[in-house]
């Protein structure tokens, strides 16, 4: 049996499952597939520095005879796939399981992170509204979401951040830039980043060039149902002012399709 016949024995032996992986988890695959590549190339230097000792026997040569393969009956170059699909593998497993214990940090579960942050707010009867482009999307924006808004009163933020400290990637602390000034925790749980934010908070004008209060009341509200949910949304019209005030390239785009919205709901 030579080389070539090891060669199409590896690809019988792993094409199925290959096939399988994908079938099965495409998602996962697709989403960490940066991190699946990298554990491959891992796996291909893990094999040279473990294998290293071999160089004395002329291993890393592409002469079949003078390598350790017939040892295995396997060349080094079939070696060295066999550890780069298997350091592959191991790496969809690993991400397969984050997936199923929800830590996964590639794949975003919005549902899940949206139900489990509402449901520590009602239960510490906090009140709440949800806002900014998650608000925007709720209203039928299609932009595609990046985090979950949700404003607070100041005071309230630091009731919850017991309960949810393990998920904590900023805050709570007074949080500044070049368009806001408030009270944030930033969140993400399932690979789902969410702002809990107050209400006592500035932002930057665009047009004005200065910065307005932003002191959001819990009024001006609309409910919805967002996820078999019935939640206060700040109101459409107050969402519109909010954005056009902000100015960012994603605003201009979300007023654009909310001013129609707003049309077709009022005609």
């Amino acid at each position: 049996m030579d080389k070539y016949t090891y060669l199409i024995l590896d690809a019988l032996f792993f094409i199925p499952f290959i096939l399988l992986w994908i079938l099965l988890f495409r998602k996962i695959i697709l989403t960490g597939l940066k991190f699946i590549f990298i554990s491959g190339l891992l796996g291909g230097i893990v094999f040279f520095v473990i294998d290293l000792p071999a160089t004395l026997w002329g291993a890393w040569t592409t002469n079949y005879e003078k390598t350790l393969g017939p040892m295995f009956a396997t060349s080094v170059i079939e070696e060295l796939i066999w550890a780069i699909l298997v350091f592959m593998s191991v790496a969809i497993m690993i991400e397969v399981l984050l997936e199923r214990l929800h830590y996964s940090p590639h794949i975003k579960n919005t549902e899940r992170a949206f139900l489990w942050i509402i449901d520590i707010l009602e239960k510490n009867a906090i009140t709440y509204k949800i806002s900014g482009g998650f608000a925007a999307k709720i209203y039928g924006t299609d932009r595609e979401l990046a985090d979950i808004d949700i404003e607070v009163q100041d005071e309230d933020i630091i009731f919850i951040e017991k309960e949810v400290r393990p998920y904590i990637t900023f805050g709570p602390d007074r949080y500044k830039d070049e368009r806001w000034d408030l009270e944030l925790m930033t969140l993400l749980y399932e690979g789902q980043e969410i702002d809990i934010a107050g209400t006592n908070a500035k932002i930057f004008n665009k047009e004005k060039q200065e910065w307005d209060n932003s002191s959001g009341d819990f009024e001006n509200i609309e409910i919805k149902e967002v996820y078999s949910k019935n939640v206060p949304v700040e109101s459409l019209k107050s969402l519109i002012e909010y954005k056009k005030k902000l100015g960012r390239e994603v605003d201009t785009e979300d007023v654009r399709q909310l001013e129609l919205i707003y049309k077709n709901f009022n005609s």
